[in-house]
């Protein structure tokens, strides 16, 4: 490491070099036995003595403490409720640089993370086989990275991110969260990644996707699969944009798919198989398939001497009725 070299003066002048014994130059430490002290230390506190000598010989000492504290991982893992409990007890409210990855056995209580407001990484919530809700993150509004909730046995809300409205990364994965009936927290969810990917698969209580309401661009896949309860996607609505593929397939009860009317309406590519129902995409696209009434065009507007004459012409055309059922 880098230690920056003690200033000092003297009104006699520094003594030259190698003028005295063992004393090669007029200031040096005794760390590296010359001015500069830069070098590779130990863990803990080292203490670093510089001496200078001025021409009549005179000496004076310095010393100070050159510390090295052991690197820490960024990212923060917590493996059972006890280490979530020690974290809250330890933690100083400053924000996540890395990822905040909550994976364990016997996790039932998220509430003492509500200090936490942003995390630069990724947020990972998996393999947490008790794990009920997520209440406890309601204060976080950005993720740096990407969003993961996967494999979660007992989560039926994730609630504890409504204040959630950044989403940084390319991944929003919702993967085999069997008791999970909605994603309403994510509700104010708005601002996302260039290459958002978001993937819900095998979901098998997951009703409907609403929460993604406030989502209008996806630049990367959309794959919604293996969701048994899904009834519609309209949270998906205000998407105008897909630009990578869209695959909605193999969701039992799935049969209304207004929710990509604007995906589907704008020409991106997608696919739809497997589901109770599965249109076109062109005619999910005309409105055809959700019962949407696409507008009639407009009419140009005519000058107003078109329009007597037309109204004139019409007179006509009744009189000559009425004649002709005299």
């Amino acid at each position: 490491m880098r230690v920056p070299t003690p200033a000092f003066e003297d009104d006699c002048g520094l003594a030259p070099e190698g003028i005295y014994p063992g004393v090669p130059t007029p200031l040096s430490n005794d760390w590296t036995g010359t001015p500069d002290a830069s070098d590779i230390y130990s863990v803990g506190i080292t203490q670093v003595t510089w001496t200078v000598f001025d021409a009549n010989g005179n000496s004076t000492s310095c010393a100070i403490d050159v510390q090295v504290i052991q690197g820490q991982d960024p990212n923060i893992t917590l493996t059972s409720q006890a280490e979530v409990n020690d974290f809250v007890a330890n933690y100083d409210g400053s924000p996540i640089a890395g990822s905040l990855i909550i994976s364990g056995a016997d996790i039932t209580d998220l509430s003492g993370l509500a200090n936490i407001t942003s995390i630069g990484g990724d947020l990972r919530i998996e393999a947490n086989p008790i794990l009920t809700n997520i209440d406890g993150l309601q204060n976080i509004t950005s993720i740096g990275g990407s969003l993961f909730l996967l494999n979660n046995p007992a989560l039926t809300n994730v609630d504890g991110l409504q204040d959630l409205n950044t989403l940084g990364g390319n991944r929003l994965f919702l993967l085999n969260n069997p008791l999970l009936t909605n994603i309403d927290g994510l509700q104010n969810l708005s601002s996302v990644g260039e290459f958002l990917r978001i993937t819900i698969f095998n979901n098998d209580a997951l009703t409907n996707v609403d929460g993604l309401q406030n989502i209008q661009e996806i630049g990367g896949a959309l794959t919604i699969q293996f969701n048994a309860a899904l009834t519609n996607i309209d949270g998906l609505q205000n998407v105008q944009n897909n630009r990578s593929f869209f695959r909605i397939e193999y969701n039992d009860v799935l049969g209304e798919f207004c929710g990509v009317f604007g995906l589907a309406s704008t020409g991106s590519a997608g696919q739809i198989y497997g589901n109770a129902e599965n249109p076109t995409l062109e005619d999910i696209g005309s409105g055809e398939a959700c019962g949407r009434i696409l507008p009639a065009p407009e009419l140009p507007a005519l000058p107003w001497p078109y329009l007597v004459l037309f109204g004139l012409i019409l007179l006509g055309v009744a009189r000559i009725g009425i004649r002709y059922l005299d």
